[in-house]
């Protein structure tokens, strides 16, 4: 997966772009940049209060391809993750959305560049879950965190639930029906007849 390949800038460098209300709470939008290779991993995190509360629980959501973190926070056309954020953020918990590819196209393109570096592309978005939480020590701040991905953000979940397990309280893993073996099989570019 290329884990020990990615060099997050400075520790974790997460730098908050912009604050806006949300829901009577605060959204922030995030970067975080890594140095090698020169790649940044965008999320969404919505707060009820500036400060955390204490016995206030996070969701960290991972969407599928063709959604997006705006998407997953009801900020965008409603899509198959039914605006599960602003859901959830509505039943009282924070919420924190990365935005990994929504085009499998997208996918395959960067998986392709990442690879020169020694990286894979869900060796990314699993290490930017991991580091998300570590780099804004949100452990410390919930009682709980819950992981949830549904399809490709599932494997991402699933990945993430095995490389910093101890960061998360449960993770759950929705519609991960793709049999990669087969699939591979099927890829006209890795196998021919």
């Amino acid at each position: 997966m290329g884990w020990d390949n990615l060099y997050p800038k400075k520790g974790v460098e997460i730098t908050s772009t912009q604050k806006e209300p949300y829901l009577g709470g605060i959204l922030d939008d995030f970067i975080m940049d890594y140095s090698f290779p020169s790649i940044r991993t965008h999320f969404l995190y919505a707060k009820h209060d500036e400060e955390i509360k204490s016995g206030r629980d996070l969701i960290f959501v991972v969407h599928g391809h063709g959604s997006s973190s705006y998407k997953v926070m009801g900020l965008d056309n409603p899509d198959y993750m039914q605006e599960a954020g602003k859901v959830w953020f509505e039943d009282g918990f924070d919420i924190l959305a990365l935005d990994a590819t929504s085009l499998t196209a997208a996918s395959d393109y960067l998986n392709s560049q990442l690879i020169l570096y020694g990286v894979q592309i869900y060796g990314l978005w699993s290490r930017s879950v991991c580091d998300i939480v570590s780099g804004l020590g949100l452990k410390d701040k919930y009682s709980h965190i819950y992981l949830y991905g549904l399809s490709n953000g599932g494997i991402i979940a699933d990945f993430a639930s095995v490389l910093c397990p101890e960061q998360f309280d449960k993770v759950v893993i929705g519609d991960i029906i793709e049999d990669w073996s087969a699939a591979a099989k099927k890829h006209l570019t890795l196998f021919r007849d």
